[in-house]
């Protein structure tokens, strides 16, 4: 009965694993595609040394939380937690 519980436990994780990283890929993919899409349709490329500067003035910041808030998070949440 242990073992059984133990399988299904181990196979919940990876599969809750599997299905994090793909959702967590295709956001990425629409989060960052998706102002250049529409730029590209609608003829109005920002300048991307500015865009650049202002997310890497933004983007440090959140480096920072992102990586405190995963190690603060995911021992309490578990697997399913860090996604």
């Amino acid at each position: 009965m242990e073992e059984n519980k133990t399988s299904t436990w181990e196979e919940y994780r990876k599969r809750t694993h599997v299905i994090g990283r793909v959702v967590s890929a295709v956001t990425l993919v629409m989060l960052v595609g998706a102002p250049f899409l529409m730029g590209k349709i609608l003829g109005a490329y920002p300048d991307l040394g500015a865009v650049a500067r202002a997310f890497l003035s933004v983007g440090l910041v959140w480096l920072v939380s992102s990586v405190a808030e995963f190690l603060i998070y995911t021992p309490m949440l578990g697997s399913g937690g860090k996604f």
